[in-house]
């Protein structure tokens, strides 16, 4: 259930995170003073945070999530390409990054695009763009974060119902597979490979098997030296091909005795040509319903 904790965490993280927050980073004062007021007037209601240095700010990235970072590219520790870099390698990160640069080459341009960057503003700031920009941008970021959190939440969704499937199978194997070891003829089940699955300790017994090497063999190579392999084979096709309880009679050859005849059920449990088919050897002279043991075990 780890995996399930964390969506449940990042996504009441997320969901809860309702205040417009915003970073600025420049390490001229003059630039962040001015930048920090032009932002307050276009987002009023925003946390507006200021940083002199990328690496101050990226501390403040790791400890939470801001909807928008907007940058100077040219400064002293590092470039804004290497902060955006950074700043994306965080996969708790899922806001915009806007750089401010006075720079007009092309290098430039690509550098900060491959690091992620959603948009750029030409210094000297023009306050018109600056709104127009800010505000394009922060409503692509909050789409972002809104995408992220409906992710989250499927995820949480998906893993829930997988413990619940996992727990639902699991009940109904242990109940079957206590009847059928609880039978006192022999019993196994067999998937579309003919490998077995599951073996009662009347089985184990019938083939001089340990209870423990039977799972995962060859059904054939278990029954063969009974002579009981084709008519097993025959059974789990027809009971499979039919996707219902079938009764063939066969008999078992082993020792120097007369062969013992035999009734052997088969019945299909799960989905289709993918499920599992349960065969079951009873005595043909039996008087109990070797039918309606197996209906007790295998409805839910």
């Amino acid at each position: 259930m780890r995996e399930d904790k964390t969506h449940v965490r990042d996504a009441t993280r997320l969901a809860t995170d309702c205040m417009t927050e915003i970073l600025i980073v420049d390490d001229n004062a003059t630039n962040r003073l001015i930048l920090e007021r032009l932002v307050r007037g276009i987002e009023g209601d925003a946390i507006v945070r200021t940083f002199a240095t990328p690496d101050e700010a990226l501390l403040a990235v790791r400890g939470g999530d801001p909807d928008l970072i907007i940058t100077d590219f040219s400064m002293p520790t590092m470039t804004g390409a290497e902060f955006v870099r950074r700043c994306r390698a965080d996969p708790n990160f899922h806001g915009a990054i806007i750089v401010v640069t006075a720079l007009r080459d092309r290098a430039t341009l690509y550098e900060s695009l491959e690091a992620g960057v959603a948009d750029f503003l030409s210094s000297p700031v023009d306050h018109r763009e600056l709104a127009i920009r800010v505000r394009n941008t922060l409503s692509a970021a909050r789409a972002m974060k809104q995408l992220a959190i409906d992710r989250l939440a499927l995820g949480r969704e998906r893993a829930l119902d997988t413990v619940r499937i996992e727990e639902e199978v699991g009940q109904r194997t242990r109940r079957y597979r206590d009847v059928l070891d609880a039978i006192i003829w022999p019993v196994l089940s067999v998937g579309p490979d003919q490998r077995v699955g599951f073996a009662n300790r009347a089985f184990a017994a019938m083939t001089d098997k340990r209870l423990d090497e039977l799972p995962g063999s060859a059904m054939t190579e278990i029954l063969s030296p009974l002579r009981l392999e084709r008519d097993a084979l025959r059974a789990e096709a027809k009971a499979r091909r039919e996707r219902g309880p079938i009764v063939i009679a066969t008999s078992m050859h082993g020792g120097s005795g007369a062969p013992l005849n035999l009734r052997l059920h088969a019945c299909p449990i799960g989905d289709g040509d993918n499920g599992e088919i349960v065969l079951l050897f009873a005595p043909a002279e039996a008087t109990a319903d070797p039918a309606a043991m197996l209906a007790a075990a295998l409805i839910p």
